[in-house]
């Protein structure tokens, strides 16, 4: 009886202590990352539009394991978010909307930027799209997490 109870003890003592090493591996970040839309240009103006500028904003409310900034030259990554859609779908005979988002994820090499991933929430349930621009954005936000992940260190 008392060699089990001390093994008890030593294995309790071992989880406890092992324990936060594992959550902290877990727990790392990827990076700086930066967010911003595709600007459109008309008549020599640039102009951002907004229903991207909202999808940028549901983006950074999902940032996982990346650490947002607000300055570009700060990022080890860029999203750029190139378009924002609702298209009318029938999932099991009832219509839906289905809210997709694209964009692409580059990764800094030195001074610039190198083309990594194109995103989509397109790969949401069932390969639809997502039901709500959250929802969208979280499947864009995963993608990336993917795409840097599979990266790092290239």
């Amino acid at each position: 009886m008392k060699i089990s109870f001390t093994l008890l003890v030593v294995a309790v003592a071992l989880f406890i202590g092992f324990c936060p090493i594992a959550l902290n591996a877990a727990d790392k970040t990827l990076g700086a990352l930066f967010i911003k839309t595709a600007d459109a240009t008309v008549d020599g103006q640039q102009f951002t539009d907004p229903e991207l500028a909202d999808s940028v904003k549901d983006m950074k409310a999902r940032s996982g394991k990346f650490v947002i900034v607000d300055d570009e030259s700060r990022a080890d990554f860029l999203i750029v978010v190139l378009e924002r859609k609702t298209e009318q779908r029938s999932s099991m005979g009832r219509p839906e909307n289905h809210r997709m988002i694209s964009a692409t994820f580059s990764i800094k090499d030195g001074g610039s930027w190198k083309p990594a991933c194109k995103l989509g929430s397109e790969s949401g349930w069932l390969g639809k799209g997502a039901t709500s621009w959250g929802l969208a954005a979280r499947g864009v936000m995963n993608e990336a997490q993917k795409c840097a992940a599979a990266n790092m260190g290239k």
